[in-house]
């Protein structure tokens, strides 16, 4: 009987052992960008969520892209004048289509300025 226990004992510290749930983990290469998260072998996007606020922060927030921008595009995080000019560029900016039911009107309206202006403003659909 002892050596039964023993050996369900042994098995089960074995099982749990194994069956350990994965860990975070946070991996930084290269300490001038931002780290990332693993959960076991998986790599995570993590939640970030606006200081003191349950809203997250998503790409459409000017902040957030510019700073992504910043890490994918020139492997670097951005300076405060850079940073901050950007953001206030995004954040000045208005729907070239405000009538979503019309998507070629801005297009259109732009054959009506003076040729000099045309290539200042033009989108490719």
């Amino acid at each position: 009987m002892k050596l039964a226990v023993t050996i369900l004992l042994i098995s089960l510290a074995a099982t749990s052992a194994w069956a350990q749930a994965p860990t975070l983990r946070i991996v930084a290469p290269d300490p001038n960008l931002p780290a990332e998260l693993f959960y076991g072998n998986t790599k995570v996007k993590p939640l970030r969520l606006r200081p003191g606020t349950n809203t997250p922060i998503t790409i459409d927030d000017a902040d957030f892209f510019v700073f992504q921008h910043y890490v994918d595009f020139l492997n670097r995080m951005p300076e405060p004048g850079g940073y901050a000019g950007w953001q206030a560029i995004l954040n000045g900016c208005v729907p070239t289509n405000p009538h979503p039911s019309s998507p070629r009107k801005a297009p259109l309206q732009l054959r009506n300025r003076p040729a000099k202006h045309r290539h200042t403003h033009a989108r490719i659909e």
